[in-house]
């Protein structure tokens, strides 16, 4: 009795408990066959990526970028028959890329050693030289 709205849920209760209610078919059809966009949503709000920026971009990105992870999510659920919380799938990703930015990830062999080596010290050079543009004579790294 002391809520704003008890006196129009008293008009259409009364003093019962539980009254059946008509639903119209267009709220029904919605809360049957809404399927994985409230589903999206919700694990969307749960872990943004978004923060404040000046670009106009960024918005489009970081939401573009939460996306693509909650689908890898879902479908990684969906193929390994796995209950893994969504919390963790997203802690593994932050470790893997972790990972292979450090150099712990497991080295793929390749035919040719030297190639590889070639990778690894020009993208350690990448990392420790203080460049910060590209000339003529700069080539990227082939990882």
């Amino acid at each position: 009795m002391t809520n704003a709205n008890a006196i129009k849920v008293q008009n259409i209760f009364g003093n019962k408990v539980k009254k059946t209610l008509p639903i119209p078919i267009i709220i029904d059809n919605y809360n049957h066959f809404m399927g994985g966009v409230d589903i999206a949503d919700q694990l969307r709000s749960n872990y943004i990526i978004q923060f404040p920026v000046r670009r106009i971009w960024l918005p489009l990105f970081f939401w573009l970028l939460d996306t693509s992870i909650i689908n890898s999510y879902l479908i990684c659920k969906i193929k390994n028959n796995e209950n893994e919380s969504y919390k963790k799938f997203r802690l593994n990703i932050v470790w893997k890329l972790i990972e292979v930015e450090l150099g712990l990830e497991e080295k793929i062999e390749t035919r040719n050693k030297n190639k590889q080596k070639l990778v690894q010290s020009a993208s350690i050079l990448a990392l420790t030289s203080k460049q910060h543009y590209i000339t003529s004579g700069f080539e990227l790294p082939l990882e």
